[in-house]
C-alpha cells in the first residue's frame, strides 16, 4: 500500500490495509511532502495515533510483567 495505490488492491485487502497503520503512515508522509495530493489526513493521523497508543500500552504491560 505504500508504493502501489490502494485502489488497485482487491476490496478485502484494501480494507485490511486501511485497518493497519502502514497505508496511513505513507498517507501522512505524502501529505507532508506534497500539497493537495492527500485528502483525509485527520483520519490517517487518528489511526496512526491509535496504533501508537496500543503499542505503548502493550510494551508497558510487557515491561510490568518482567519487573
Amino acid at each position: 500500500p505504500i508504493i502501489v495505490p490502494i485502489e488497485q488492491f482487491p476490496d478485502w485487502l484494501a480494507a485490511v490495509q486501511r485497518a493497519l497503520p502502514f497505508w496511513h503512515i505513507a498517507n501522512l508522509i505524502r501529505a507532508g511532502l506534497t500539497e493537495g495530493l492527500v485528502t483525509d489526513v485527520g483520519r490517517s493521523l487518528l489511526v496512526v495515533t491509535a496504533w501508537t497508543l496500543l503499542g505503548w500500552s502493550l510494551a508497558a504491560r510487557a515491561l510490568a510483567k518482567r519487573g
